[in-house]
């Protein structure tokens, strides 16, 4: 059991996290950064209407984005795995973020330009060095351990693991270098709208190769537990979800 952890969280930067071009959840972690930051009145001000204005734009493709979303979760139930429909699927929903992603790189960008060269290079410092965060499969990893998984079950996930850790490595290289190029357009002194949708072309094959990588190991995953761990498995998931301790 406790190789397979280890194996888990090796990848686990990977596998659950497919690449994009902006993070989910960032508000709450941008918060935290900022926290940090002497900012004035004023500037708080804008920042905050900066980030209202988002939110009410990307209201506008709600509906789509929960159609996506659901017809992505009929394929995850279903009984066999289909290659061609998950990435159909997988397809259409990068494509559809494309204008979210830019609404939330445009806000970031009007937010560090609301900030002077000194807390700019704060920012910049606080970005660098902070610490990673538990990604979903890390924390997944502490879930499974309360499943009670049989030692066939182990044997199965650790060689599921295995047989993805060389393509997903390659996902994290180009992960890391679409996140860098579109670090320097948010903080470069206007945004070039043109050249952030020129990176999110560039790295969309990418993108959804390592986003049916991610869902054909969930539905392996999914396949190897009993109905009960997954409902288990679930359970604390969603528990987490809410910020509660879990048992």
């Amino acid at each position: 059991m406790q190789k397979l952890l280890a194996t888990l969280t090796i990848v686990s930067l990977i596998t659950f996290a497919p690449i994009t071009l902006a993070q989910k959840s960032g508000h709450k972690k941008s918060q935290e950064i900022f926290s940090q930051l002497s900012l004035s009145d004023a500037q708080k001000e804008q920042i905050k209407t900066i980030r209202q204005n988002s939110r009410e734009e990307k209201k506008i493709y709600r509906e789509e984005r929960k159609a996506v979303k659901e017809a992505f979760k009929a394929l995850m139930k279903a009984e066999i795995w289909d290659e061609n429909a998950v990435n159909a699927a997988v397809t259409t929903q990068t494509i559809a973020s494309k204008q979210l992603r830019l609404i939330e790189a445009n806000a970031k960008h009007s937010v560090y330009q609301v900030l002077t060269d000194e807390q700019k290079a704060e920012l910049d410092e606080l970005i660098a060095n902070r610490p990673e965060r538990p990604s979903r499969l890390e924390k997944l990893n502490k879930k499974m351990q309360k499943l009670n998984l049989s030692d066939e079950q182990t044997t199965a996930i650790t060689a599921l693991i295995s047989s993805h850790e060389a393509e997903v490595a390659t996902y994290q290289a180009d992960k890391a270098a679409a996140k860098a190029a579109q670090r320097a357009l948010i903080t470069a002194e206007s945004f070039d709208q043109s050249a952030w949708s020129q990176l999110f072309d560039d790295n969309l094959e990418t993108m959804i190769a390592a986003k049916v990588s991610s869902a054909k190991f969930k539905f392996d995953l999914k396949n190897i537990l009993t109905k009960k761990q997954l409902k288990r498995l679930k359970k604390l998931m969603k528990k987490s979800k809410r910020g509660k301790k879990s048992e």
